[in-house]
């Protein structure tokens, strides 16, 4: 499954008791930052805090594996062993509910599956490619 951070660009705010150290000299003034905006030299890779906080969690709560790329994540799992007769399908730990109800009380604004994502399959698009698990290849999406 392929999820994707909403607006992982956006302003992130700062702690006031780290604002005395997040000063930036512009046009011969010294500001303090109030929030870290992409772009700037002091909010170098700041959506990447947010990412890997999120795949921390995650993983605590055992969703892994678990990759990411800047705020693009993939989620792969495997189906737990059977106990007693085979199930008719396989049964999984967790799915994208689980992955939503983990993060929703933290606020991480996740892109509607429907626009940016792709729910558990054997094939999905990821950092430019397209991943085919059951014949083990990938190559390049049409639009790239």
């Amino acid at each position: 499954m392929s999820l994707d951070i909403a607006k992982a660009y956006r302003n992130s705010p700062i702690s006031p008791n780290h604002k005395k150290y997040l000063c930036i000299l512009w046009k011969g003034g010294v500001y303090v930052q109030h929030a870290m905006i992409k772009g700037l030299a002091t909010a170098g890779h700041i959506q990447g805090c947010v990412t890997d906080v999120t795949l921390s969690v995650l993983k605590f709560h055992e969703i892994k594996p678990a990759v990411k790329w800047v705020d693009d994540f993939v989620f792969f799992r495997v189906p737990l062993p059977a106990i007693g007769p085979l199930p008719s399908k396989p049964v999984f730990k967790f799915d994208l509910s689980t992955i939503l109800a983990l993060t929703s009380p933290l606020g991480i604004p996740w892109h509607p599956i429907s626009k940016k994502g792709h729910d558990f399959s054997a094939s999905f698009s990821y950092v430019g490619f397209d991943w085919y698990l059951p014949s083990q290849s990938v190559s390049l999406l049409n639009d790239k």
